[in-house]
């Protein structure tokens, strides 16, 4: 900034977007409050703002410029339901400041977590301050490991807010130069799943920490860069400490997990099929949602199948991909789904998809040969082509239930056809054991004969 640039009446506006880290709830809260100065407090929903005017000496250019400063700090409410709309909130800020009665691991997790949401909505030479009232070094350390000089931890017992605007009016010449150019955020997050790694390979961990730093984690999926590594330290330590998150926090996680590449969540559902069913609910949701891969869709609709099958009936009734659809529903035959038999009793026709036809014909006749054989029966007699699959899936069922029924339903030429199917399924000597049994002579004659 050069003087010519500088504002002719020596006045400055600058937006301080300020975030109250010790009244971060775990779900949504109108209630929170944030406190800037001693015994005065205001609301966090966002739409408030608290107004300070300070009188500053600016060095630019070698010259001290007398400034007054109207600091206009936006209470940022920090529940996760407002994490959208603060995205809004957090564009042309100058500052962003953090506040919190002490910097230990939890404050430490907080602050990666919203640097992460923010640092993508302001210049790369914003800095970033903690307020707080007291420190731990261990924790201060590794914020100045991650940040360096972009992040400003201020110790003040007594909660001063005026050191923070004293030492950011220093910055203030470089922040608003727009021929400087700051460092680009991946420098700060690549340092992040490594030091987050150490952090949660400790034996006992609070479990809003743990949390943040899961939520720090799949965050960073999103860059290239270091994605692969976050996602793996995540779903490493998510199995780790998978039973000792609340039922809200995983809401949280979950919803977080779902908006991951395919890769990141079908990584989790290979590994922990049996883990916090909401979860995989969640995550199984959004695969079937969007246009990904079939064999991506087949895995979720299995796992799903086993949290909430009306979830699925009602997919296939909305959804207008009828590949995914016949997949939902053969998956669905094995809960016994009466929606998902009627579906594909109608679509079986114009599957062209010869594996998943004969994975479908073969279950509907295991799953519902014993309650509803005849129309399977004429399902097959109206689309022959079917009558090998038909056979395979008569393989699983108790003969002494189908075998009369098949045999009046069919002419012989064709009863014989689907008695060598099954023949083929069940191997030849365990066939001639069966039709023995039965007492089906003529049969029994005829393949034994053909085993000649």
């Amino acid at each position: 900034m050069t003087i010519q640039e500088f504002p002719k009446a020596r006045k400055l506006r600058l937006k301080i977007s300020a975030i109250d880290l010790d009244n971060v709830p775990t779900m949504s809260s109108h209630k929170k409050v944030l406190q800037v100065d001693s015994g005065r407090y205001y609301s966090t929903i966002g739409t408030e703002f608290y107004i300070r005017n300070e009188f500053h000496t600016l060095f630019i250019e070698g010259r001290e410029i007398p400034t007054i400063i109207n600091f206009l700090f936006w209470n940022i409410n920090p529940a996760f339901s407002f994490r959208d709309l603060r995205r809004s909130y957090y564009n042309g800020s100058y500052a962003i400041l953090f506040l919190a009665e002490n910097l230990d691991e939890i404050t430490f997790a907080k602050i990666l977590y919203y640097f992460l949401e923010s640092v993508n909505s302001i210049s790369h030479k914003t800095p970033y301050y903690i307020l707080v009232r007291s420190s731990i070094k261990f924790y201060s350390d590794l914020l100045s490991n991650i940040f360096g000089n972009r992040l400003n931890i201020i110790v003040s017992p007594r909660f001063n807010l005026e050191l923070f605007t004293k030492d950011f009016a220093k910055k203030i010449p470089y922040i608003v130069d727009k021929s400087k150019v700051g460092p680009a955020p991946i420098k700060h997050i690549e340092k992040m799943p490594r030091i987050i790694n150490v952090l949660l390979r400790r034996k006992k961990i609070n479990q809003t920490c743990l949390m943040f730093l899961l939520l720090t984690l799949f965050n960073i999926c999103k860059y290239k860069e270091v994605g692969k590594q976050a996602a793996d330290v995540a779903i490493s330590y998510l199995k780790k400490y998978i039973n000792e998150i609340s039922h809200e926090d995983f809401h949280v996680i979950a919803n977080a997990l779902s908006m991951q590449d395919d890769n990141v969540i079908l990584n989790f559902l290979e590994k922990y099929p049996k883990t916090r069913r909401f979860l995989v609910l969640n995550t199984a949701v959004r695969i079937l949602r969007k246009d990904s891969k079939e064999i991506h869709k087949i895995l979720a609709a299995a796992y799903l199948v086993d949290t909430n099958p009306s979830y699925l009936e009602n997919f296939l009734l909305y959804s207008n991909s009828e590949k995914t659809k016949n997949i939902v529903a053969w998956i669905l035959l094995q809960k016994n789904s009466d929606i998902a038999f009627n579906y594909l009793l109608e679509s079986v026709n114009t599957i062209n998809d010869i594996d998943l036809l004969d994975d479908i014909v073969v279950d509907l006749v295991k799953f519902y040969g014993d309650s509803r054989l005849p129309e399977i029966i004429q399902l097959v007699r109206y689309n022959p082509k079917l009558t090998k699959y038909f056979a395979k899936g008569l393989s699983y069922l108790n003969p002494s239930k189908w075998y009369s029924v098949v045999k009046n339903s069919f002419e012989e030429n064709n009863f014989i056809e689907i008695l060598y199917y099954v023949s083929k399924a069940i191997g030849r000597q365990k066939f001639l054991n069966l039709v023995k049994r039965l007492g089906d002579k003529k049969i029994l004659k005829l393949f034994e004969a053909l085993s000649k």
